[in-house]
C-alpha cells in the first residue's frame, strides 16, 4: 500500500503546539490505560502501549479525549487482540509455508487489531533465532535462516501495513545471537560488522527495500559498530538504518527493561535516545510521563535537543498519524479467517522420529498417560502477557479422542511430590505422551525444560511414545534420547491440530524452522 498524499494538516497542528505538547508526541506511554485520561486530554502523550486484553470501547474512549490522533500499539505476538480469533505464532507460519502465507497471516491480524482500535504493532519480529540459548526469540521469530526470516518478515510487514497498521519491525539490530534476556540484562551482538550487515540485518534491509514504515530498536550492544554505547543511545547503531535507506519512524523498546536501566538512568536515557536518532520512546512505566517530558524539556533548553530537530521529528510523527487516520478499517470475514488460522496450525505440525520411520499415531484403545507441562499467563513488573492458557481445552479434547487416557497437569517447575505422582501414574499406563510447554515468557531467564521435567522424562523413557514440544523447538535438545517428537509452535488453534496428529487423522507435514539436534538412542 502506498502512502496517500497529505496536505498541510500536520504543519498546522505543529504550529499550534506548546513545547510540552511537542515533547509529548515523542512518548508512547506505558502507564495503565486506566490512568492516562488527563495526559491524553492535555495532549502530552503521542500514544500508548495497549495490552491485548484492553477493550475496543476503552480504546475508542481514549481516542475521543485527544485532539490529536494517538498511536495505539500492541504486541500481537504475545497473544490476541480483545475479541479476536486466535492466530498462530510466527514460527508456525515459518514451519507451514512461504511469504504468501506470512503476508496473509499479518494482514488478517492487522484487520482484527484495527477493528479493536489499534493502529500500530510492535512487530514483526525480525530477530534470527541462531542461538539455542537465546531467551528472547522462541516462537515469535520466523526461524534461524536469515534469508527465510527476511522473506517472511518483509511479507508480514507489508501485510500489517496493508491492513492499516504501522509496523515497528524489531528488535534492531537483532537479539538472535545473544543468549541474554534484555528484560534482565543487556544483550550483546557479538559478531563482526560484515557478518552483521550480511546476516543479522538482512531482514531489515529487505523490509526497508519493500517500504517498511517503522523499526523498534532493542537494548543491544553491538561492539563491531559501537564498542561503548548500546542501542538505544548509540548514534552509530542508528546510523545503520540510514545506511540501508530507511526513512520511517523509529521507537525504542521499553525503557523499563533492566537490560538498559542497569546502565542508564531515565534522566539520561530519555533525551539520549532522541539525540541518537529515535523518533519515539516507549516510556518507562516507573517514570511518570510528566517527569519524562521534563527530562526532554531540559535537554531542549540546554541545547542537547535542538528545536529544529524536535520539530522535524514531531512533523514526521504527525504525518504518519495522518496517513493512518486516512486508512479505512475493513471488515473481518471471521469464518474464513478462522479456517485460515486453523490451516496454519495444521500445516505447521512437525513430526520427527530418530529411527527415520514415519510418524506413528497413538493407539486410542490403550491405556495412555498424558503428562501436560503447562505455563499460565504472567504479569511481571508491568510486562503483560495476553497469552491464553489452553490446558483445559486440551484436556477435554484428549479425553474425547482417547477415552482410556489419564491426564496429569504439572507446572514448569514441578515439586518432588508432583514428580513422584507422575512417575507413579506412568507405571500404570501402557503408553506415555508428554505435551510440554517451554518457558518462553520474559523474565524467566530460560527457554529450556526445567530439571524436574527432564528427570521425569529420563525415568519414563521406555514408555514415552511421543514427546510434544509445545513452544520453542530448541528445548528438545536437552531432553534424553527419545524415539518420537511432535513439534507445535504454540498460539492459535493448535490444540485441535495436535489432537488430530496424535490420533492419526492429520499427518504432520511442517518443517522445523531452526536446526534442532535431538539426542538419539
Amino acid at each position: 500500500m502506498r502512502h496517500k498524499a497529505i496536505g498541510d494538516w500536520a504543519e498546522n497542528v505543529l504550529s499550534r503546539m506548546t513545547l510540552k505538547q511537542k515533547l509529548g508526541q515523542l512518548l508512547l506511554t506505558r502507564a495503565s490505560v486506566q490512568d492516562i485520561e488527563e495526559l491524553v486530554a492535555e495532549g502530552l502523550v503521542g500514544g500508548f502501549f495497549a495490552a491485548n486484553h484492553v477493550s475496543s470501547e476503552r480504546l475508542e474512549q481514549l481516542k475521543s479525549m485527544s485532539s490529536i490522533p494517538l498511536l495505539i500499539a500492541q504486541d500481537l505476538e504475545v497473544g490476541f487482540t480483545a475479541g479476536s480469533l486466535k492466530w498462530s505464532s510466527a514460527m508456525s507460519v515459518a514451519a507451514a509455508g512461504d511469504s504468501r502465507l506470512a503476508y496473509e497471516w499479518a494482514y488478517r491480524q492487522g484487520l482484527e487489531a484495527r477493528k479493536a482500535g489499534a493502529n500500530a504493532v510492535f512487530g514483526p519480529v525480525l530477530d534470527i533465532a541462531m542461538n539455542p540459548r537465546g531467551e528472547l526469540c522462541g516462537i515469535r521469530t520466523f526461524g534461524a535462516d536469515p534469508h527465510r526470516v527476511a522473506d517472511l518478515g518483509a511479507a508480514a510487514a507489508r501485510g500489517y501495513q496493508d491492513a492499516g497498521l504501522l509496523p515497528f519491525a524489531k528488535h534492531f539490530p537483532g537479539f538472535g545471537r545473544g543468549p541474554q534476556d534484555a528484560h534482565i540484562e543487556l544483550s550483546v551482538l557479538d559478531t563482526d560488522e560484515n557478518t552483521l550487515w550480511e546476516n543479522d540485518l538482512l531482514p531489515y534491509r529487505k523490509a526497508v527495500e519493500q517500504g517498511l514504515w517503522g523499526v523498534m530498536t532493542g537494548h543491544i550492544l553491538a561492539p563491531a559498530v559501537d564498542a561503548d554505547l548500546p542501542s538505544p543511545v548509540s548514534g552509530a547503531i542508528m546510523g545503520l538504518l540510514s545506511r540501508m535507506g530507511f526513512h520511517g519512524l523509529t521507537v525504542t523498546d521499553s525503557l523499563a527493561m533492566k537490560g538498559i536501566l542497569y546502565h542508564y538512568e531515565a534522566k539520561h536515557l530519555y533525551p539520549q535516545a532522541i539525540i541518537s536518532g529515535h523518533d519515539l520512546l516507549l516510556a518507562d512505566y516507573q517514570t511518570p510521563d510528566r517527569l519524562g517530558i521534563a527530562y526532554l524539556e531540559e535537554a531542549v533548553e540546554d541545547g542537547r535537543i535542538p528545536e529544529e530537530l524536535l520539530d522535524r521529528k514531531v512533523l514526521r510523527i504527525l504525518r504518519m498519524k495522518e496517513i493512518l487516520e486516512n486508512i479505512a478499517a475493513q471488515e473481518v470475514d471471521r469464518p474464513q479467517t478462522a479456517a485460515f488460522y486453523q490451516s496454519i496450525a495444521d500445516r505447521s505440525m512437525t513430526g520427527l522420529r530418530t529411527d527415520g520411520k514415519s510418524f506413528q499415531a497413538l493407539e486410542a484403545d490403550r491405556s495412555i498417560l498424558f503428562v501436560i507441562v503447562s505455563q499460565d499467563s504472567v504479569d511481571v513488573e508491568g510486562e503483560l502477557s495476553a497469552g491464553e492458557n489452553p490446558t483445559s481445552e486440551l484436556i477435554l479434547r484428549l479425553r474425547e479422542d482417547f477415552p482410556h487416557a489419564r491426564c496429569e497437569v504439572i507446572p514448569l517447575q514441578p515439586s518432588t511430590l508432583e514428580v513422584q505422582k507422575v512417575l507413579q501414574a506412568g507405571l500404570q499406563a501402557e503408553q506415555v505422551c508428554y505435551i510440554a510447554h517451554t518457558p518462553t515468557r520474559c523474565y524467566m531467564g530460560t527457554n529450556t525444560y526445567m530439571p524436574g521435567v527432564r528427570a521425569m522424562v529420563r525415568g519414563m523413557r521406555s514408555k514415552i511414545h511421543t514427546f510434544v514440544v509445545w513452544g520453542n523447538p530448541y528445548a528438545a535438545e536437552e531432553l534424553p534420547p527419545l524415539e518420537q517428537y511432535l513439534f507445535c509452535y504454540d498460539r492459535g488453534p493448535w490444540v485441535d491440530s495436535v489432537a488430530r496428529t496424535l490420533k492419526g487423522t492429520l499427518q504432520p507435514q511442517g518443517k522445523i524452522p531452526v536446526p534442532v539436534a535431538v539426542n538419539r538412542s
